[in-house]
């Protein structure tokens, strides 16, 4: 999808033309389904405080799949649009938050030990503060122009930038480590979830599954979260030294002026 610049979609925004009437922009059909996406995850945060992990899971899957048709629409509508770039990587992230956060909540009323609650949650709070501050320095590099001598869009960046982030955003995801990146981000705040709220295995995905089919799922999804993390913490090193390096840029040519 061309309209989300965080780590799950890295395409190209030349494929998204914008040639649509005078609609308001922020009357889009795929802003309008970055809404819904929005309100079925808080939607689904209220069911599952109200422990209705089968509605909270319908309703947060409801958003994952208007998550796939947004980015079609909006190519096959013409109406792609900065803010719908910034919407839909909102909308991703609110999901996201909403089902660790209440992973974390499920975690502390079920779990099985102080010990590993204190790991899994401590986890989860790494994982939403990681997400947001890569949802910044990503969105802040869009105001970076390609040419600056001083630092290179890591979207762009093929010779600089580790071979492990390299080989996940290689031909947009379309590699091992890319899928199982985006496997990662996506499964392993569903699976932490459902891992503590689905005891009687009542869901679809256990049913559908099983309980060891869906334990070695989580736990796969657990690792392709933490490659995941290791390409955003890179991200933000990579753009909070580039921070560093304009500070240092900005008083050297104030020296060389006041000299």
């Amino acid at each position: 999808e061309p309209r989300d610049v965080g780590l799950s979609k890295q395409s190209n925004n030349a494929q998204c033309s914008n040639d649509s009437s005078n609609w308001p922009v922020a009357l889009y059909m795929p802003n309008i389904l970055c809404y819904f996406r929005i309100i079925f995850s808080f939607s689904g945060f209220h069911y599952s405080m109200k422990q209705k992990p089968i509605m909270a899971l319908h309703v947060w899957t409801a958003a994952a799949v208007l998550d796939l048709i947004d980015g079609p629409a909006a190519r096959t509508l013409h109406q792609c649009s900065q803010l719908g770039i910034l919407l839909d990587v909102i909308a991703d992230n609110i999901l996201r938050t909403v089902i660790w956060i209440s992973s974390i909540i499920q975690s502390t009323t079920y779990g099985d030990t102080t010990s590993s609650l204190i790991y899994e949650t401590g986890f989860a709070v790494f994982i939403i503060c990681l997400e947001w501050i890569t949802m910044f320095c990503s969105q802040s590099n869009q105001f970076i122009k390609k040419s600056d001598t001083l630092h290179v869009h890591w979207k762009y960046m093929q010779n600089g930038a580790p071979f492990w982030v390299i080989a996940v955003f290689r031909n947009n995801f379309q590699t091992v480590p890319g899928i199982f990146a985006i496997f990662g981000l996506f499964v392993a705040p569903f699976g932490s979830y459902l891992w503590y709220a689905d005891k009687s295995n009542t869901t679809w995905p256990a049913r559908l599954l099983g309980e060891e089919v869906m334990v070695v799922l989580i736990q796969l999804s657990i690792l392709g979260r933490l490659l995941s993390a290791i390409v955003e913490s890179w991200i933000c090193y990579d753009y909070f030294s580039f921070v560093v390096a304009l500070d240092s840029h900005d008083t050297k040519q104030f020296e060389t002026e006041v000299q």
